[in-house]
Order: C-alpha cells, then sequence, then structure tokens
C-alpha cells in the first residue's frame, strides 16, 4: 500500500509539471490599454462636470448675496415706515385725547366677555355646549 501511494504521488506530479493547470488567464494588453483610456475619457468629463458644477454654484452664491442685500435694503425701508406710522399714530392720538374721543385699542369682544352670563355660558361650554358665545346671548337674553 505505502509503495501504490508513492507510485500514485509521483505520477500525480510529473502530471503536474507536464501539463500545468491555466487557471488564470491573463487579458491581452490592448484590452488594459483601452480601460486606462476609458478610465482617463471618464475622468476628463468629471472634471468637467465638476468645474461646470462650481462655476454654477459660484454664480449662485452671488444671487443670492444680492438678494440678500436687496432683502437687509427693504427690511430698513419697512422699518423705517413702520416709525413714520407710529408716530402718525401718536399725533392722532393725542389729538382725539384733546377733543375728548375715546382712544382705547382694546377690542370690543374683551368688554363683552365678563360678568355672569359670561360665567353662565362658561358652565355651558364646560357641560358641552357646542355654542359660540354670540349665539348663546340670541337665546339667553
Amino acid at each position: 500500500m505505502k509503495h501504490v501511494l508513492i507510485i500514485f504521488c509521483a505520477l500525480f506530479l510529473m502530471g503536474e509539471l507536464i501539463f500545468p493547470v491555466k487557471a488564470l488567464n491573463s487579458p491581452n494588453v490592448d484590452e488594459i490599454e483601452e480601460m486606462l483610456k476609458n478610465v482617463e475619457s471618464n475622468m476628463k468629463m468629471a472634471s468637467e462636470v465638476t468645474s461646470v458644477a462650481k462655476k454654477q454654484g459660484e454664480k449662485l452664491v452671488e444671487t443670492k448675496v444680492v438678494e440678500k442685500a436687496e432683502l437687509k435694503e427693504a427690511v430698513v425701508n419697512a422699518e423705517a415706515k413702520v416709525e413714520i406710522m407710529e408716530k402718525k399714530n401718536e399725533v392722532f392720538v393725542q389729538r382725539m385725547v384733546e377733543i375728548g374721543l375715546d382712544t382705547t385699542t382694546a377690542p370690543a369682544e374683551e368688554a363683552k366677555l365678563a360678568g355672569p352670563l359670561y360665567d353662565d355660558w362658561l358652565a355651558y361650554r364646560k357641560n358641552g355646549g357646542q355654542s359660540d358665545f354670540e349665539y348663546y346671548l340670541l337665546y339667553k337674553k
């Protein structure tokens, strides 16, 4: 058995040396050069696209800077107009007070929402009522 094993190993080694197995087929040099050309052309295209994107980004930044400056100017103008309107409003309030007119700025609804009738409506809403106060007033009076 020992001799058979030695003979088998020797035959195997001789077969391996005489007929080598070509597990790796090396590609042709032309295919490699073609792939390198493709990679180079793709890199050129990518650099062109990047430069175009950079230019567009710079243009966008410039337009946004201009828009921001315009908005700041508009805010300053609006604030100036508000100040002028506040001054005019103060003048009119002062004149109205001088002639005896009421110049309160509280809405009329806030003045109405007090008293026992309003408290009844609050209790009505707490117990599941759905009507608003104005509607409740029509039928409660």
